[in-house]
């Protein structure tokens, strides 16, 4: 709904005469994420993922991310959703990170 909404801006403001640029983004980090791949997990019968091995946790919320950042691109290039796909951007990129850090660092 969200990118839909921003879509549904986007054109009202370019029909009014403005420039609009819009970069579609993920944010892969956090516990929905997290408890989507434990989740994921019990359901294909794999091991199961449990909190204290995060390494383990983390690979497997990062390829659920990515799982999803995929089909939900292909729907929304499908339905003409107006952006600037080729540069989409997601959290779990090292450059978005470092910069989050250069931001936590200047605090």
């Amino acid at each position: 709904l969200n990118k839909v909404l921003k879509d549904f801006i986007n054109r009202w403001m370019a029909m009014r005469g403005h420039r609009v640029h819009y970069v579609p983004g993920w944010d892969c980090h956090g516990l929905p994420i997290e408890m989507r791949a434990m989740q994921i997990a019990a359901e294909r019968g794999g091991p199961s993922l449990s909190p204290t091995e995060p390494l383990v946790l983390r690979a497997a919320a990062a390829a659920c991310a990515h799982e999803a950042m995929a089909s939900q691109r292909s729907g929304f290039e499908r339905w003409g959703i107006m952006g600037a796909w080729e540069q989409s951007y997601h959290t779990m990129q090292p450059a978005y990170e470092a910069a989050e850090l250069g931001v936590l660092r200047q605090l």
